[in-house]
């Protein structure tokens, strides 16, 4: 029997996933058991000893649990790897020692392994607006596999992650139960944004999950608080993290990352950047093929000085005022520039001017 061909969209593959007979080997593709129907059933005989509401909120979870079943696809390198971390390296040319690491894993997990996503818990520190999040996203989307973004900043605990103690009647599961447990793959991409901003220290703290979470043996028996009669194999999950400053992170908590350092680009490297966004501008925007092919010089060079997160918001306004004026050609005057409020002769925000 012929084989059956994976889904572009991740979405689709539990849906493809099930409908696939491994048992006769009718298609290659690498699974693993994210949860057990024994949990399952646990967690619905718990339900008899709950008031009502609780009861409901409990069945609600098996029949989800049961319906998307705990078997399920681990997501796996595109064969165009190599072009693309070409790519990638070509827009983010400051992160060159993570595409390093990702070419080593993607060469050992195509060449010797059975193709699936696989990473070591990776943190990326460096000063804020250099392109850290956009670079987790773009790798994201290329992989085709579900990407859980946290903002540590603005945790108050760890129910993000392990969500909220079933003692309490109006607790839920955390999102990494809902990614994981209800999601379409044994390996979701989790990033940890700004963990060094998360209130760290004591029981309740947004990284006290992650003791076990980062560590393949206790993370393959992991439990919600929610959900405890529900072991997850959050083995396969991949981790990548962002600081600003990773001095301030629990030494325990560090020993669990590769730790990359993660430079601001150089001016010369911000021009390379800058065609990039306007060309990543020009292929996500609904009005993006409006737009003229090619970036003036003059322009990126007045872009120069700024953050990949500056240029991304310069460039989109830019292109508005060019919109606004008839046409499809950016020029410097239609780059938003700021006077700087000190005395000094030096620009501030994005292009300053004297």
């Amino acid at each position: 029997m012929p084989k059956k061909s994976i889904p572009q969209n991740h979405r689709d593959l539990g849906d493809f996933f099930r409908s696939v007979d491994l048992a006769e080997n009718r298609v290659d593709i690498p699974s693993a058991e994210v949860f057990t129907d024994d949990g399952v059933a646990d967690l619905e005989r718990s339900a008899d000893a709950k008031d009502s509401d609780v009861r409901v909120r409990i069945l609600g979870t098996v029949k989800k649990l049961r319906h998307v079943g705990g078997i399920k696809p681990l997501a796996t390198v595109q064969p165009d790897w190599e072009h693309f971390l070409d790519g990638l390296e070509a827009s983010h040319p400051n992160f060159l020692s993570f595409i390093e690491l990702l070419r080593d894993q993607f060469a050992l997990t195509t060449c010797l392994g059975d193709g699936r996503v696989c990473l070591p818990p990776v943190l990326l520190d460096g000063p804020p607006g250099i392109g850290k999040t956009d670079f987790a996203l773009t790798l994201a989307v290329w992989l085709r596999a579900p990407l859980l973004c946290l903002d540590m900043a603005s945790a108050q605990s760890g129910a993000a992650l392990a969500g909220s103690d079933a003692f309490w009647s109006n607790s839920q599961p955390g999102r990494l139960f809902d990614t994981l447990a209800l999601g379409p793959v044994a390996n979701p991409i989790v990033m940890l944004d700004e963990l060094d901003k998360a209130a760290v220290g004591g029981r309740y703290s947004p990284e006290a999950a992650l003791y076990q979470l980062l560590e393949p043996k206790s993370a393959a028996q992991f439990r919600d608080l929610s959900v405890p009669q529900v072991s997850l194999d959050a083995s396969h999950v991949c981790w990548i993290a962002t600081t600003n400053d990773v001095s301030v992170l629990p030494k325990p908590i560090r020993s669990r990352f590769v730790e990359l350092s993660i430079p601001a680009p150089t001016r010369e490297q911000v021009v390379r950047i800058v065609h990039s966004i306007y060309a990543g501008l020009r292929e996500r925007r609904a009005w993006g093929r409006a737009m003229h092919e090619e970036l003036p010089a003059e322009v990126a060079e007045l872009l120069a000085d700024c953050t990949p997160r500056a240029v991304r918001v310069q460039l989109e306004r830019a292109c508005g005022k060019a919109a606004r004026r008839g046409s499809n050609v950016l020029s410097p005057e239609d780059l938003v520039v700021e006077r700087p409020i000190s005395k000094q002769r030096r620009g501030i925000g994005f292009v300053g001017v004297v």
